[in-house]
């Protein structure tokens, strides 16, 4: 199977925030519930796209759950 090009900005952006935040795939699959770690590996791969309006929640909810975790782990001493 191969990868398709109209996934590959969303592959970008996820694992662009899951690098900024140190995330690995299966942290990052937690931070959303009903988000199979299959799921968001395929997102990454470029093999399955979501409906524009799931890219949109889906990034939102990465960042925003991202930066809690981040700002805790930053936290600890």
């Amino acid at each position: 199977m191969t990868k398709t090009t109209t996934a590959q900005p969303l592959a970008d952006k996820l694992i662009a925030i899951r690098r900024k935040y140190g995330l690995s795939q299966s942290q990052c699959a937690r931070l959303i519930p009903q988000l199979p770690l299959r799921m968001l590996q395929k997102y990454e791969q470029g093999v399955s796209e979501p409906p524009a309006w799931v890219k949109l929640l889906l990034i939102d909810a990465l960042k925003k759950n991202a930066k809690k975790i981040k700002s805790c782990v930053d936290a600890i001493p």
